[in-house]
């Protein structure tokens, strides 16, 4: 999705985060040596090299910044709120994208498209009730004809069935991370694409099969 801007943006408060920990790891040596506890100095000077160590080996994308900090143990409360608040900001970010994009994605799709979707759907549902009837389905020929469906390229009808339980887990995952809101927006696109009943009945077939 096109959120460069956003991204640039949340990278750069990203890099300001972890200076406002850097600083509060560095005050908190500075105290322990003050203190004249030399056991107190030593703990210090420990903690602040091992967490230096994890912000220099940051990953430069911003994914792998925010999945490593997630895991990071702040010294500093404020950048930690601060994170925080930064990762529901690029979520929020990511999901609005994501429901713009489905919406663009429905709304452009043809009488054609659509049916085309219908017959793969069928073909699909077909190949599982051979598969019921304990006959071999004919996979090869669903590919050669619906491939373009399924980027991931599965192999077999089994291949296939994970490809669409990942699809299914992925979109679990991302509708239980939405805003009500989001979510009607996700329900009411799936309500103008199965507006066509054979469609539907196809969807709901599936369903049950998988």
């Amino acid at each position: 999705f096109d959120l460069g801007g956003v991204y640039d943006e949340i990278a750069e408060e990203l890099r300001e985060v972890v200076q406002m920990e850097r600083d509060e790891i560095d005050r908190q040596v500075r105290q322990a040596t003050q203190s004249g506890d030399p056991r107190r100095a030593e703990t210090a000077q420990g903690a602040a090299d091992e967490r230096n160590m994890r912000l220099e080996l940051l990953p430069p994308d911003l994914a792998g910044m925010v999945r490593e900090l997630q895991e990071y143990d702040f010294a500093s409360a404020r950048a930690q709120q601060r994170f925080d608040e930064l990762v529901e900001k690029l979520r929020q970010q990511v999901l609005d994208s994501y429901v713009n994009r489905m919406t663009g994605a429905v709304q452009s799709m043809t009488p054609e498209d659509l049916a085309r979707m219908k017959d793969m759907m069928a073909a699909l549902n077909q190949m599982l009730e051979a598969r019921a009837r304990g006959e071999e389905p004919d996979f090869e020929g669903f590919m050669q004809q619906y491939g373009d469906f399924f980027p991931e390229n599965p192999e077999s009808l089994d291949e296939l069935l994970e490809v669409l339980a990942r699809r299914m887990a992925a979109m679990q995952a991302m509708l239980a991370s939405m805003t009500p809101e989001q979510r009607a927006q996700i329900a009411q696109l799936a309500e103008q694409l199965l507006e066509d009943m054979d469609l539907r009945w196809q969807v709901d077939q599936l369903g049950a099969q998988l």
